[in-house]
């Protein structure tokens, strides 16, 4: 896994972002960064979010869904 994309967890639809790993699980990942779904407009921001826990909780295809 290279890369995670990032997913709306209320509808299922691509955010349209990803995020490529860094092999480092200690740094911090798109801090204040707002994501909003183009389709049921949910917003989320990623605060003190670590790379390691973006891995932890993706899945086997590389999606993260927040």
């Amino acid at each position: 896994m290279k890369q995670v994309d990032f997913y709306c967890n209320r509808c299922k639809c691509s955010m349209k972002i990803s995020y490529t790993l860094s092999g480092n699980p200690d740094v911090l990942v798109l801090k204040g960064i707002m994501m909003k779904c183009h389709r049921c407009k949910k917003v989320v921001t990623l605060m003190n979010f670590t790379e390691g826990q973006v891995v932890a909780h993706a899945d086997s295809q590389g999606r993260l869904y927040r």
